[in-house]
């Protein structure tokens, strides 16, 4: 019967490290271009930004009057 780790084991930092520098060596450089910078193609360019104006409120300054005084 082959034993393998405890249910409760918690990796130290050094292990968990170790582990994923093993991974990214697989890595294409494709693969390493992709996960640092992302899928570039689907960034948009810049856009001026667009302001719902519909959705802004005037407000009055001063005390609020009745418009029957």
């Amino acid at each position: 019967m082959a034993r393998g780790r405890r249910n409760g084991y918690i990796p130290s930092e050094r292990e968990i490290r170790n582990a994923c520098e093993e991974i990214q060596q697989q890595w294409t450089e494709k693969e390493r271009r992709r996960r640092r910078y992302g899928n570039l193609q689907s960034v948009p360019r810049y856009t001026i930004p667009e302001y719902d104006l519909a959705s802004l409120m005037i407000r009055p300054r001063g005390p609020l009057r009745s418009l029957t005084d």
